[in-house]
């Protein structure tokens, strides 16, 4: 064994545009999720009674799960009504 310690190859380094076109596709997936756990949220809300069993069986997931994004739905619901309401007042 050799006590020198090994050279590190040199690190890529991105460019400007690089970072950009990655920062936006980023953001354009972390939307396009929010989107489709809202969505998931809400046919299990509209579905009443078994929605969220139901979706969590067509989407594989568990049910707890869709019950915490149809729960989320509804207290997002919920919050938009009251600022409405506030608006209104």
């Amino acid at each position: 064994m050799t006590d020198k310690p090994r050279a590190r190859a040199p690190q890529a380094a991105l460019t400007d545009a690089q970072k950009l076109e990655l920062d936006r596709a980023k953001k354009a997936a972390d939307d396009a999720v929010a989107h489709f756990r809202e969505t998931a949220g809400r046919i299990a809300v509209d579905l009443g009674r078994g929605g969220a069993p139901a979706v969590a069986r067509h989407m594989e997931w568990t049910p707890q799960y869709a019950s915490t994004l149809a729960a989320a739905y509804k207290a997002k619901q919920a919050a938009q009504g009251s600022e409405t309401e506030d608006v209104a007042a």
